[in-house]
């Protein structure tokens, strides 16, 4: 768990839940950064297509990555939703944690 908390602490210390709410696969905080907006998905479950579905957010995007090692993760946009591919090797078999830098101070759903 401490190995976990170092790679992962701005998931943790000083987010909120996130307006985005809870999935099958895990659940999300938020945080304002310097850089922007960030929201952190902690992957319990992976979903055996290695794709993570979100609500569309209409904030635009900065990038999308994995927290621990910082590998980017390629998404798209339909009208309703955000499709996140994760790399075929989760970085921790755990909890992963993908990150989702957005523009703005706020989620606009």
């Amino acid at each position: 768990m401490g190995s976990w908390l170092q790679k992962n602490k701005q998931a943790i210390y000083g987010s909120q839940p996130s307006q985005i709410g809870s999935f099958d696969w895990g659940r999300s905080s938020t945080q304002l950064t310097k850089n922007g907006l960030a929201i952190y998905l902690m992957v319990f479950n992976l979903p055996n297509n290695n794709e993570l579905s979100i609500p569309l957010i209409k904030n635009e995007i900065d990038n999308i990555s994995v927290l621990e090692t910082g590998v980017t993760c390629n998404y798209h946009k339909d009208e309703s939703k955000i499709l996140i591919s994760i790399p075929t090797s989760a970085p921790n078999n755990k909890v992963s944690v993908i990150k989702l830098l957005l523009k703005g101070d706020r989620v606009i759903l």
